[in-house]
């Protein structure tokens, strides 16, 4: 399948999208390291994002020595002063480690191990933190729809253009002439200097008094050549820096005009000045996952192809503790899997008409079909089939409440070509 659009930008895979009860949020880097606090001490727990793993160090309270060694086989064994755990993501399995960062395979030590409350806090922080990443892999993709920007309305668009025109200008401050200013305080000691090398040519009798006035002398001589060359360097600089905020508040009143003159052009709707406020946002834009989109636009109308990410992508797994306090990992079903596939892609047509809408007024519809590779039934191969395709109009896509909305039910408020199945599986579908 060839490009219908010849502009197209590729979004990397990038931060990813958090969802909680308080809004939408951005996350980048791992986790910190948390302090916890028990009967045996102070513990500093840490976790690898992506490995499961969770340390356990010690940094205060008693020590292993206070430790009573208790029964186990045949010999006396006392429980390992401290162990760490690390989760297998996939099946839920926890493997303990001892100090050494070695197996601990010995059941009746391991059933021991087990019983202790810090080995049941251990499970429960991994369990929490794995069900977090499983929520927000899922959320960040299947609620994507939350994040689409509120439209800007026509009085939006002139309030903008005023408020950057009323917007203080950056200005260069002239930075203050820093070198201090000679005293006689200061050529002194080098006065002294060469009275001392002066007075050597003097009959020792008549130095002391040769020394003071020769100091004196020198001192006023040198501080008035002193005073001369700090003013010069004084007047230089701050001719500098004139020079310096001359240039620099043209060039800041220059770029405010052109940032100015751009922004008008956006909302009369130039094209040259459209093209490029699209393209600066779509290689600003990061998402939780890759996407590419191929676009032009077409008097009033944005068009937009969107390569959108195969349903393998997905997260599918489904994370609970048993009563038993073990983490079960297990598998959503096909259908499960296809409804969050569904509202994943489906929320991104909103996702994106609402970005490209508040591009320029001039926008006031947004084509976007999304297409996705899959494997051919009939030939094994890789194909790209497209799976909707919608025409949103501005002012039906303002009254919406994305918040609130399900974005594969919102579908039919526009105008959409979509074959969705009774378990949410694509067909594919001709485009608009």
């Amino acid at each position: 399948m060839g490009m219908r659009f010849h502009r197209s930008i590729r979004i990397a895979k990038g931060f990813s999208i958090n969802f909680s009860k308080k809004g939408i949020g951005f996350s980048v880097g791992p986790r910190g390291a948390k302090i916890s606090v028990g009967p045996n001490g102070t513990y500093i727990n840490a976790g690898v994002p992506g490995t499961g793993m969770y340390f356990r160090n010690k940094i205060s309270g008693r020590n292993s020595s206070s430790q009573t060694p208790l029964p186990y086989s045949s010999s006396q064994t006392p429980l390992p002063y401290s162990v760490f755990l690390k989760l297998d993501d996939k099946t839920g399995e926890i493997t303990v480690y001892n100090e050494d960062n070695e197996i601990i395979v010995d059941p009746y030590l391991l059933r021991r191990i087990k019983k202790t409350e810090g080995y049941k806090v251990g499970v429960a922080q991994l369990f929490e933190r794995l069900k977090e990443d499983v929520e927000n892999n899922i959320n960040s993709f299947v609620q994507i729809c939350k994040a689409t920007p509120k439209v800007l309305s026509d009085d939006n668009w002139q309030n903008k253009i005023e408020i950057l025109k009323k917007r203080p200008l950056m200005k260069y401050h002239s930075l203050p002439f820093s070198l201090p200013k000679p005293s006689i305080e200061t050529v002194k000691y080098e006065a002294e200097n060469l009275a001392q090398e002066a007075a050597k040519r003097v009959s020792f009798w008549k130095r002391k008094k040769f020394i003071k006035k020769f100091t004196e002398e020198k001192s006023k001589e040198l501080l008035e050549q002193r005073l001369k060359e700090w003013q010069k360097k004084k007047e230089e600089f701050e001719q500098s820096e004139k020079e310096k905020e001359k240039i620099f508040n043209e060039k800041y009143a220059l770029e405010r005009k052109q940032e100015i003159a751009e922004f008008e052009q956006i909302v009369d709707g130039e094209e040259k000045a459209i093209h490029q406020s699209i393209e600066s946002f779509l290689k600003d834009l990061q998402l939780p996952f890759e996407i590419s989109v191929e676009y032009e636009l077409e008097g009033e109308t944005m068009k937009a192809d969107l390569h959108l990410p195969s349903i393998e992508e997905i997260e599918t797994r489904k994370v609970s503790m048993t009563q038993r306090g073990k983490i079960s990992v297990k598998s959503k079903t096909k259908t499960e899997i296809n409804q969050d596939y569904a509202q994943g892609i489906c929320g991104l047509a909103f996702y994106f008409a609402g970005h490209f809408f508040n591009i320029s007024p001039r926008i006031k519809k947004v084509l976007i079909s999304g297409y996705a590779e899959r494997i051919s039934p009939k030939t094994g191969h890789p194909v790209n089939e497209y799976l909707y395709s919608i025409i949103f109009t501005k002012d039906k896509f303002r009254e919406l409440i994305f918040e609130n909305i399900d974005p594969v039910a919102a579908f039919d408020n526009f105008e959409h070509r979509m074959n969705m199945l009774k378990n949410f599986n694509l067909k594919p579908i001709e485009p608009f």
